[in-house]
């Protein structure tokens, strides 16, 4: 899960990279919206959850794996960020 996350996190950023021209692009709309969901309402409500008792080791552990998935994210979304494309094209056969 660690490293898809990062790896998919990487082609992300190259996509934002491709269409960051258009100041009104909304290609991560989606993403963004999701993380927001994680950061503000699943891993508060997770914690919340264990702190009353109720599964603690089932709610940390979830929240164990999203806080690394979203580092394992951020990670991989600043080296696509940082990454030039060093491909050469590809040439036409003759």
């Amino acid at each position: 899960m660690l490293r898809r996350g990062y790896h998919e996190s990487i082609s992300k950023a190259q996509i934002k990279r491709e269409h960051t021209k258009d100041s009104n692009d909304k290609t991560l709309a989606t993403e963004d919206k999701y993380l927001s969901y994680l950061i503000k309402n699943a891993i508060p409500e997770r914690l919340k959850r264990a702190s009353m008792g109720e599964r603690v080791a089932s709610n940390l552990k979830e929240v164990f794996m999203l806080i690394s998935v979203i580092g394992s994210v951020g990670i991989g979304f600043v080296v696509g960020n940082l990454t030039v494309n060093t491909r050469t094209p590809k040439t036409q056969a003759q």
